[in-house]
């Protein structure tokens, strides 16, 4: 007999990312995002590219990833309400857009509060996750700089929970944030200013004036454009997939494919000689081990341990973990040198 239990309602939430029936719908996560595709949204136009299984498993991630989130803040001293881990799960917000006679919908992540980095005052909360490059990308920049529209999404949830006396303050919140490799990166205090609300919200009007109007916005981003190539109104925006030469030099490329006959020989060189030469290594590491881990020497190579002498530095891992992003940043050097780019080989793998 299979035992059953009452879910989560993180794992509700989860669950309904992977199984839904996609009904184009407004929501308070997506009022940040390209014009023209809130008004294909609102006009309720099927998906021309609707989330593949990849793309849902990363949604439903998202979730999960809260709970992870939400319990490395409370390790950091923060208290929070209204989350994935409290009875009753989020809170679900209803706002009506002026003059449009439709509402957008959205849950907040919950609320969040800390005795000195928020003097005990409420604050709304939101977590994301994302990737590792993004995550370097967020703290060395911040959150609004790298994610805009997420701004808008806060902004929105903030005026709400404020309206219900519920946090202090309608232009203040933090993001949460953790890497899809597990890293968690240090709250985010952020604000705005209330303009960001109202031109919101004069935007959404505006998607649903143009929805039923039939009225199609301009582009605002090329083909090959990260915003564009995970819409899922990729194909009836531009009436065509990105062909496989715009999505190699598309500025989110990671790699180029070289084909140079002098570049390809050099690639199968190093891909044969690598094993050789890490054998080569591990046969002088456990010669040097033998001798009582000094220098060994012999045909004009000499390898050997050392310890590298470095200036005293902070535990920055600590450091992560009781300062708030914003004030990290403000700290930061702003004349230190740029960082020394090395080039790595390694095996590929798969």
């Amino acid at each position: 007999m299979t035992e059953t239990t009452n879910p989560e309602p993180w794992q509700t939430a989860a669950a309904a990312e992977m199984n839904q029936e996609r009904q184009p719908t407004l929501r308070v996560s997506s009022s940040g995002r390209c014009e023209r595709s809130l008004v294909y949204t609102a006009a309720q136009a099927p998906e021309s590219d609707p989330p593949d299984e990849n793309s849902r498993n990363v949604m439903a991630l998202g979730h999960m990833a809260e709970v992870l989130i939400i319990n490395a803040l409370h390790e950091r001293g923060w208290e929070t309400k209204h989350t994935v881990l409290h009875p009753g799960g989020q809170l679900e917000v209803k706002i009506k857009i002026p003059g449009a006679g439709r509402t957008i919908t959205g849950h907040p992540d919950g609320i969040c509060r800390h005795p000195e980095l928020t003097r005990n005052r409420w604050v709304t909360l939101e977590c994301k996750s994302m990737s590792y490059t993004k995550g370097i990308e967020v703290e060395e920049r911040g959150i609004a700089q790298i994610y805009p529209h997420y701004i808008a999404q806060i902004a929105l949830y903030a005026r709400q929970l404020y309206e219900q006396e519920l946090v202090v303050n309608p232009e203040r919140g933090v993001f949460a944030c953790m890497t899809r490799d597990g890293r968690i990166l240090p709250p985010e205090r952020v604000s705005w200013l209330k303009e960001e609300y109202d031109r919101t919200m004069a935007k959404l009007g505006g998607v649903v004036r143009n929805a039923r109007e039939g009225v199609i916005p301009d582009r605002p981003y090329p083909s090959n454009s990260a915003e564009c190539k995970y819409c899922n109104y990729h194909t009836l925006c531009w009436g065509k997939p990105p062909t496989g030469e715009e999505l190699r030099h598309a500025p989110y490329a990671r790699a180029v494919i070289d084909d140079d006959e002098e570049v390809m020989e050099a690639a199968r060189i190093w891909r044969e000689l690598k094993p050789e030469v890490d054998r080569a290594r591990d046969t002088l590491i456990q010669a040097s081990r033998n001798a009582g881990n000094i220098d060994v020497e012999s045909e004009g190579v000499i390898g050997g341990y050392f310890t590298p002498r470095g200036e005293p530095a902070l535990d920055y891992d600590l450091l992560r973990q009781k300062v708030p992003a914003d004030i990290l940043r403000e700290c930061a050097t702003k004349d230190q040198p740029a960082p020394e780019h090395r080039f790595w080989i390694r095996l590929k793998r798969g």
